[in-house]
């Protein structure tokens, strides 16, 4: 009777301890001295307590501190810190991160290891004022990760992902941004870049909304009060600040004199174009105007009194007055004959063109970028910028058009039959022709249609900045 007792006596407690939570501090009264029923009493009060109880599931990572406070395992875990800056004026890069440094009492010897190894991708020798760094180091102050920003688009890396005694990673970054596609409506009273300044846009949207229509609008003869603009464009933001706009995807020009509009499309084989609402190109082979805005100082006349000299000679071509930096475009494909100082007209660019056509732009106030005599150069490439070199009385562009060896008038230019889509390009550009006429007819003057996040390491197509 007695073993028989202690034989279910000994099986109750191994059930208890069995059933008894994992982990967890024992806190019922010790089991020495219980009788049989308290002890099946203590066993029925457990059961109770689990089947009531939420499961709390963590993750690894929130688990890891807890385990360790609780176990007292002494693991080091040690804080980050991050460190920002940028470079100032007649800065260095390694003086800017020195700098940086040494606000936090951290070691400077860290500049020297990111420059050393993110000039293996990086040429600190165009560094700018403005560029950017931060710099993350562990709690005992070695370097885990490092940043470096030319641009909004060029961010170079360098990082230990195995510590800083591991090997390091060195790389171009991606960037994270928002492109919003808009748009825009505007009434012109005075001048285009009033009306868009009035909107809350740029001189660089004004500039390329007046590029769209470079082949078909004077924007400084051909535009009355009232004329209206509508603008359906993207615009690019990072870390919530806007950093430039991207491409202009539709326009229109509702004017007293024209009605135009234009819609970007680009196929599979070809560059992007605009085109009217019948897939007829509106760009020309000729522009009308090698600068985008622009005042007509003076008039193509083959007697005109000169300004400086105070005598009448011919004046075979049109001066635009425009501010000095103004770009210069060359009017069409061609190939530089001239590139440099000719006497009274200073600094000058001559272009040749097809049909023994030839183009001369003066009083420059510098070149374009590698523009030297036999560099072929496409039509809108920047030649040059408006100056007043030469003899001159103020800045402006001196440009004139010789056909078989005569000037002739600029303005009067016969322009090139405009390209004409057909086929399955004409099909894809009308089914994205209606989305963006949608866009355009809009009723509000302002509205962001949609907002996507781009991962990019470079520039997105269509990017003016």
């Amino acid at each position: 009777m007695r073993a028989g007792a202690f034989f279910v006596l000994f099986t109750v407690l191994c059930m208890f301890v069995y059933l008894m939570p994992t982990g967890e501090t024992l806190t019922q009264p010790a089991l020495h001295g219980l009788t049989f029923e308290e002890l099946l009493n203590a066993e029925n009060e457990s059961n109770a307590v689990q089947g009531e109880s939420e499961v709390d599931i963590q993750t690894y990572g929130e688990l890891e501190p807890k385990i360790a406070s609780q176990l007292d395992l002494g693991l080091d875990q040690p804080e980050t810190l991050l460190i920002k800056g940028e470079l100032s004026k007649n800065d260095t890069v390694s003086r800017a991160i020195r700098r940086a440094l040494n606000k936090e009492s951290m070691d400077d010897a860290i500049a020297s290891t990111v420059v050393k190894k993110l000039s293996r991708i990086v040429d600190f020798k165009t560094s700018m004022p403005g560029d950017s760094f931060s710099i993350l180091t562990d709690g005992n102050g070695q370097l885990l990760r490092c940043t470096y920003e030319k641009g909004p688009f060029d961010v170079y890396a360098l990082e230990f992902p195995d510590g800083c005694q591991g090997e390091e990673r060195i790389y171009k970054d991606f960037v994270a941004v928002e492109r919003h596609v808009m748009k825009l409506s505007g009434r012109i009273d005075s001048s285009l870049f009033e009306a868009f300044a009035n909107s809350g846009e740029g001189t660089k949207l004004a500039l390329a909304f007046a590029d769209v229509f470079s082949a078909q609008v004077d924007f400084n003869t051909e535009l009355s009060e009232g004329d209206r603009f509508d603008i359906v464009y993207e615009k690019y933001f990072k870390d919530t600040e806007f950093i430039g706009y991207g491409r202009i995807l539709a326009a229109r020009l509702s004017g007293i004199q024209k009605d135009l509009t234009a819609f970007f499309f680009k196929d599979q084989q070809a560059e992007g174009r605009y085109f009217d609402h019948v897939g007829r190109s509106i760009s020309a082979s000729w522009l009308r105007s090698p600068l985008p805005v622009f005042k007509v100082s003076s008039k193509f006349s083959y007697a005109r009194l000169h300004p400086v000299f105070g005598v009448k000679r011919p004046h075979e071509g049109v001066d635009l007055s425009a501010p000095v930096g103004t770009p210069v475009m060359a009017v069409s494909d061609g190939k530089v004959s001239f590139a440099g100082w000719k006497n009274g007209y200073g600094r000058t660019v001559v272009i040749d063109h097809a049909g023994n056509i030839q183009t001369q732009y003066a009083h420059l106030s510098r070149f374009g970028a590698d523009i030297h005599p036999g560099k072929m150069v496409g039509q809108k490439q920047v030649i040059g910028y408006v100056g007043a070199s030469g003899i001159a009385t103020g800045p402006h562009l001196d440009y004139r058009v010789a056909k078989n060896g005569r000037f002739i008038n600029p303005f009067g230019v016969k322009y090139a039959p405009p390209i004409v889509l057909a086929g399955a390009n004409l099909k894809k550009f009308n089914a994205e022709r209606v989305s963006l006429d949608t866009m355009l007819n809009d009723t509000a003057n302002e509205r962001v249609f949609f907002v996507e996040t781009k991962l990019l390491n470079g520039p997105p197509e269509g990017w003016m900045g």
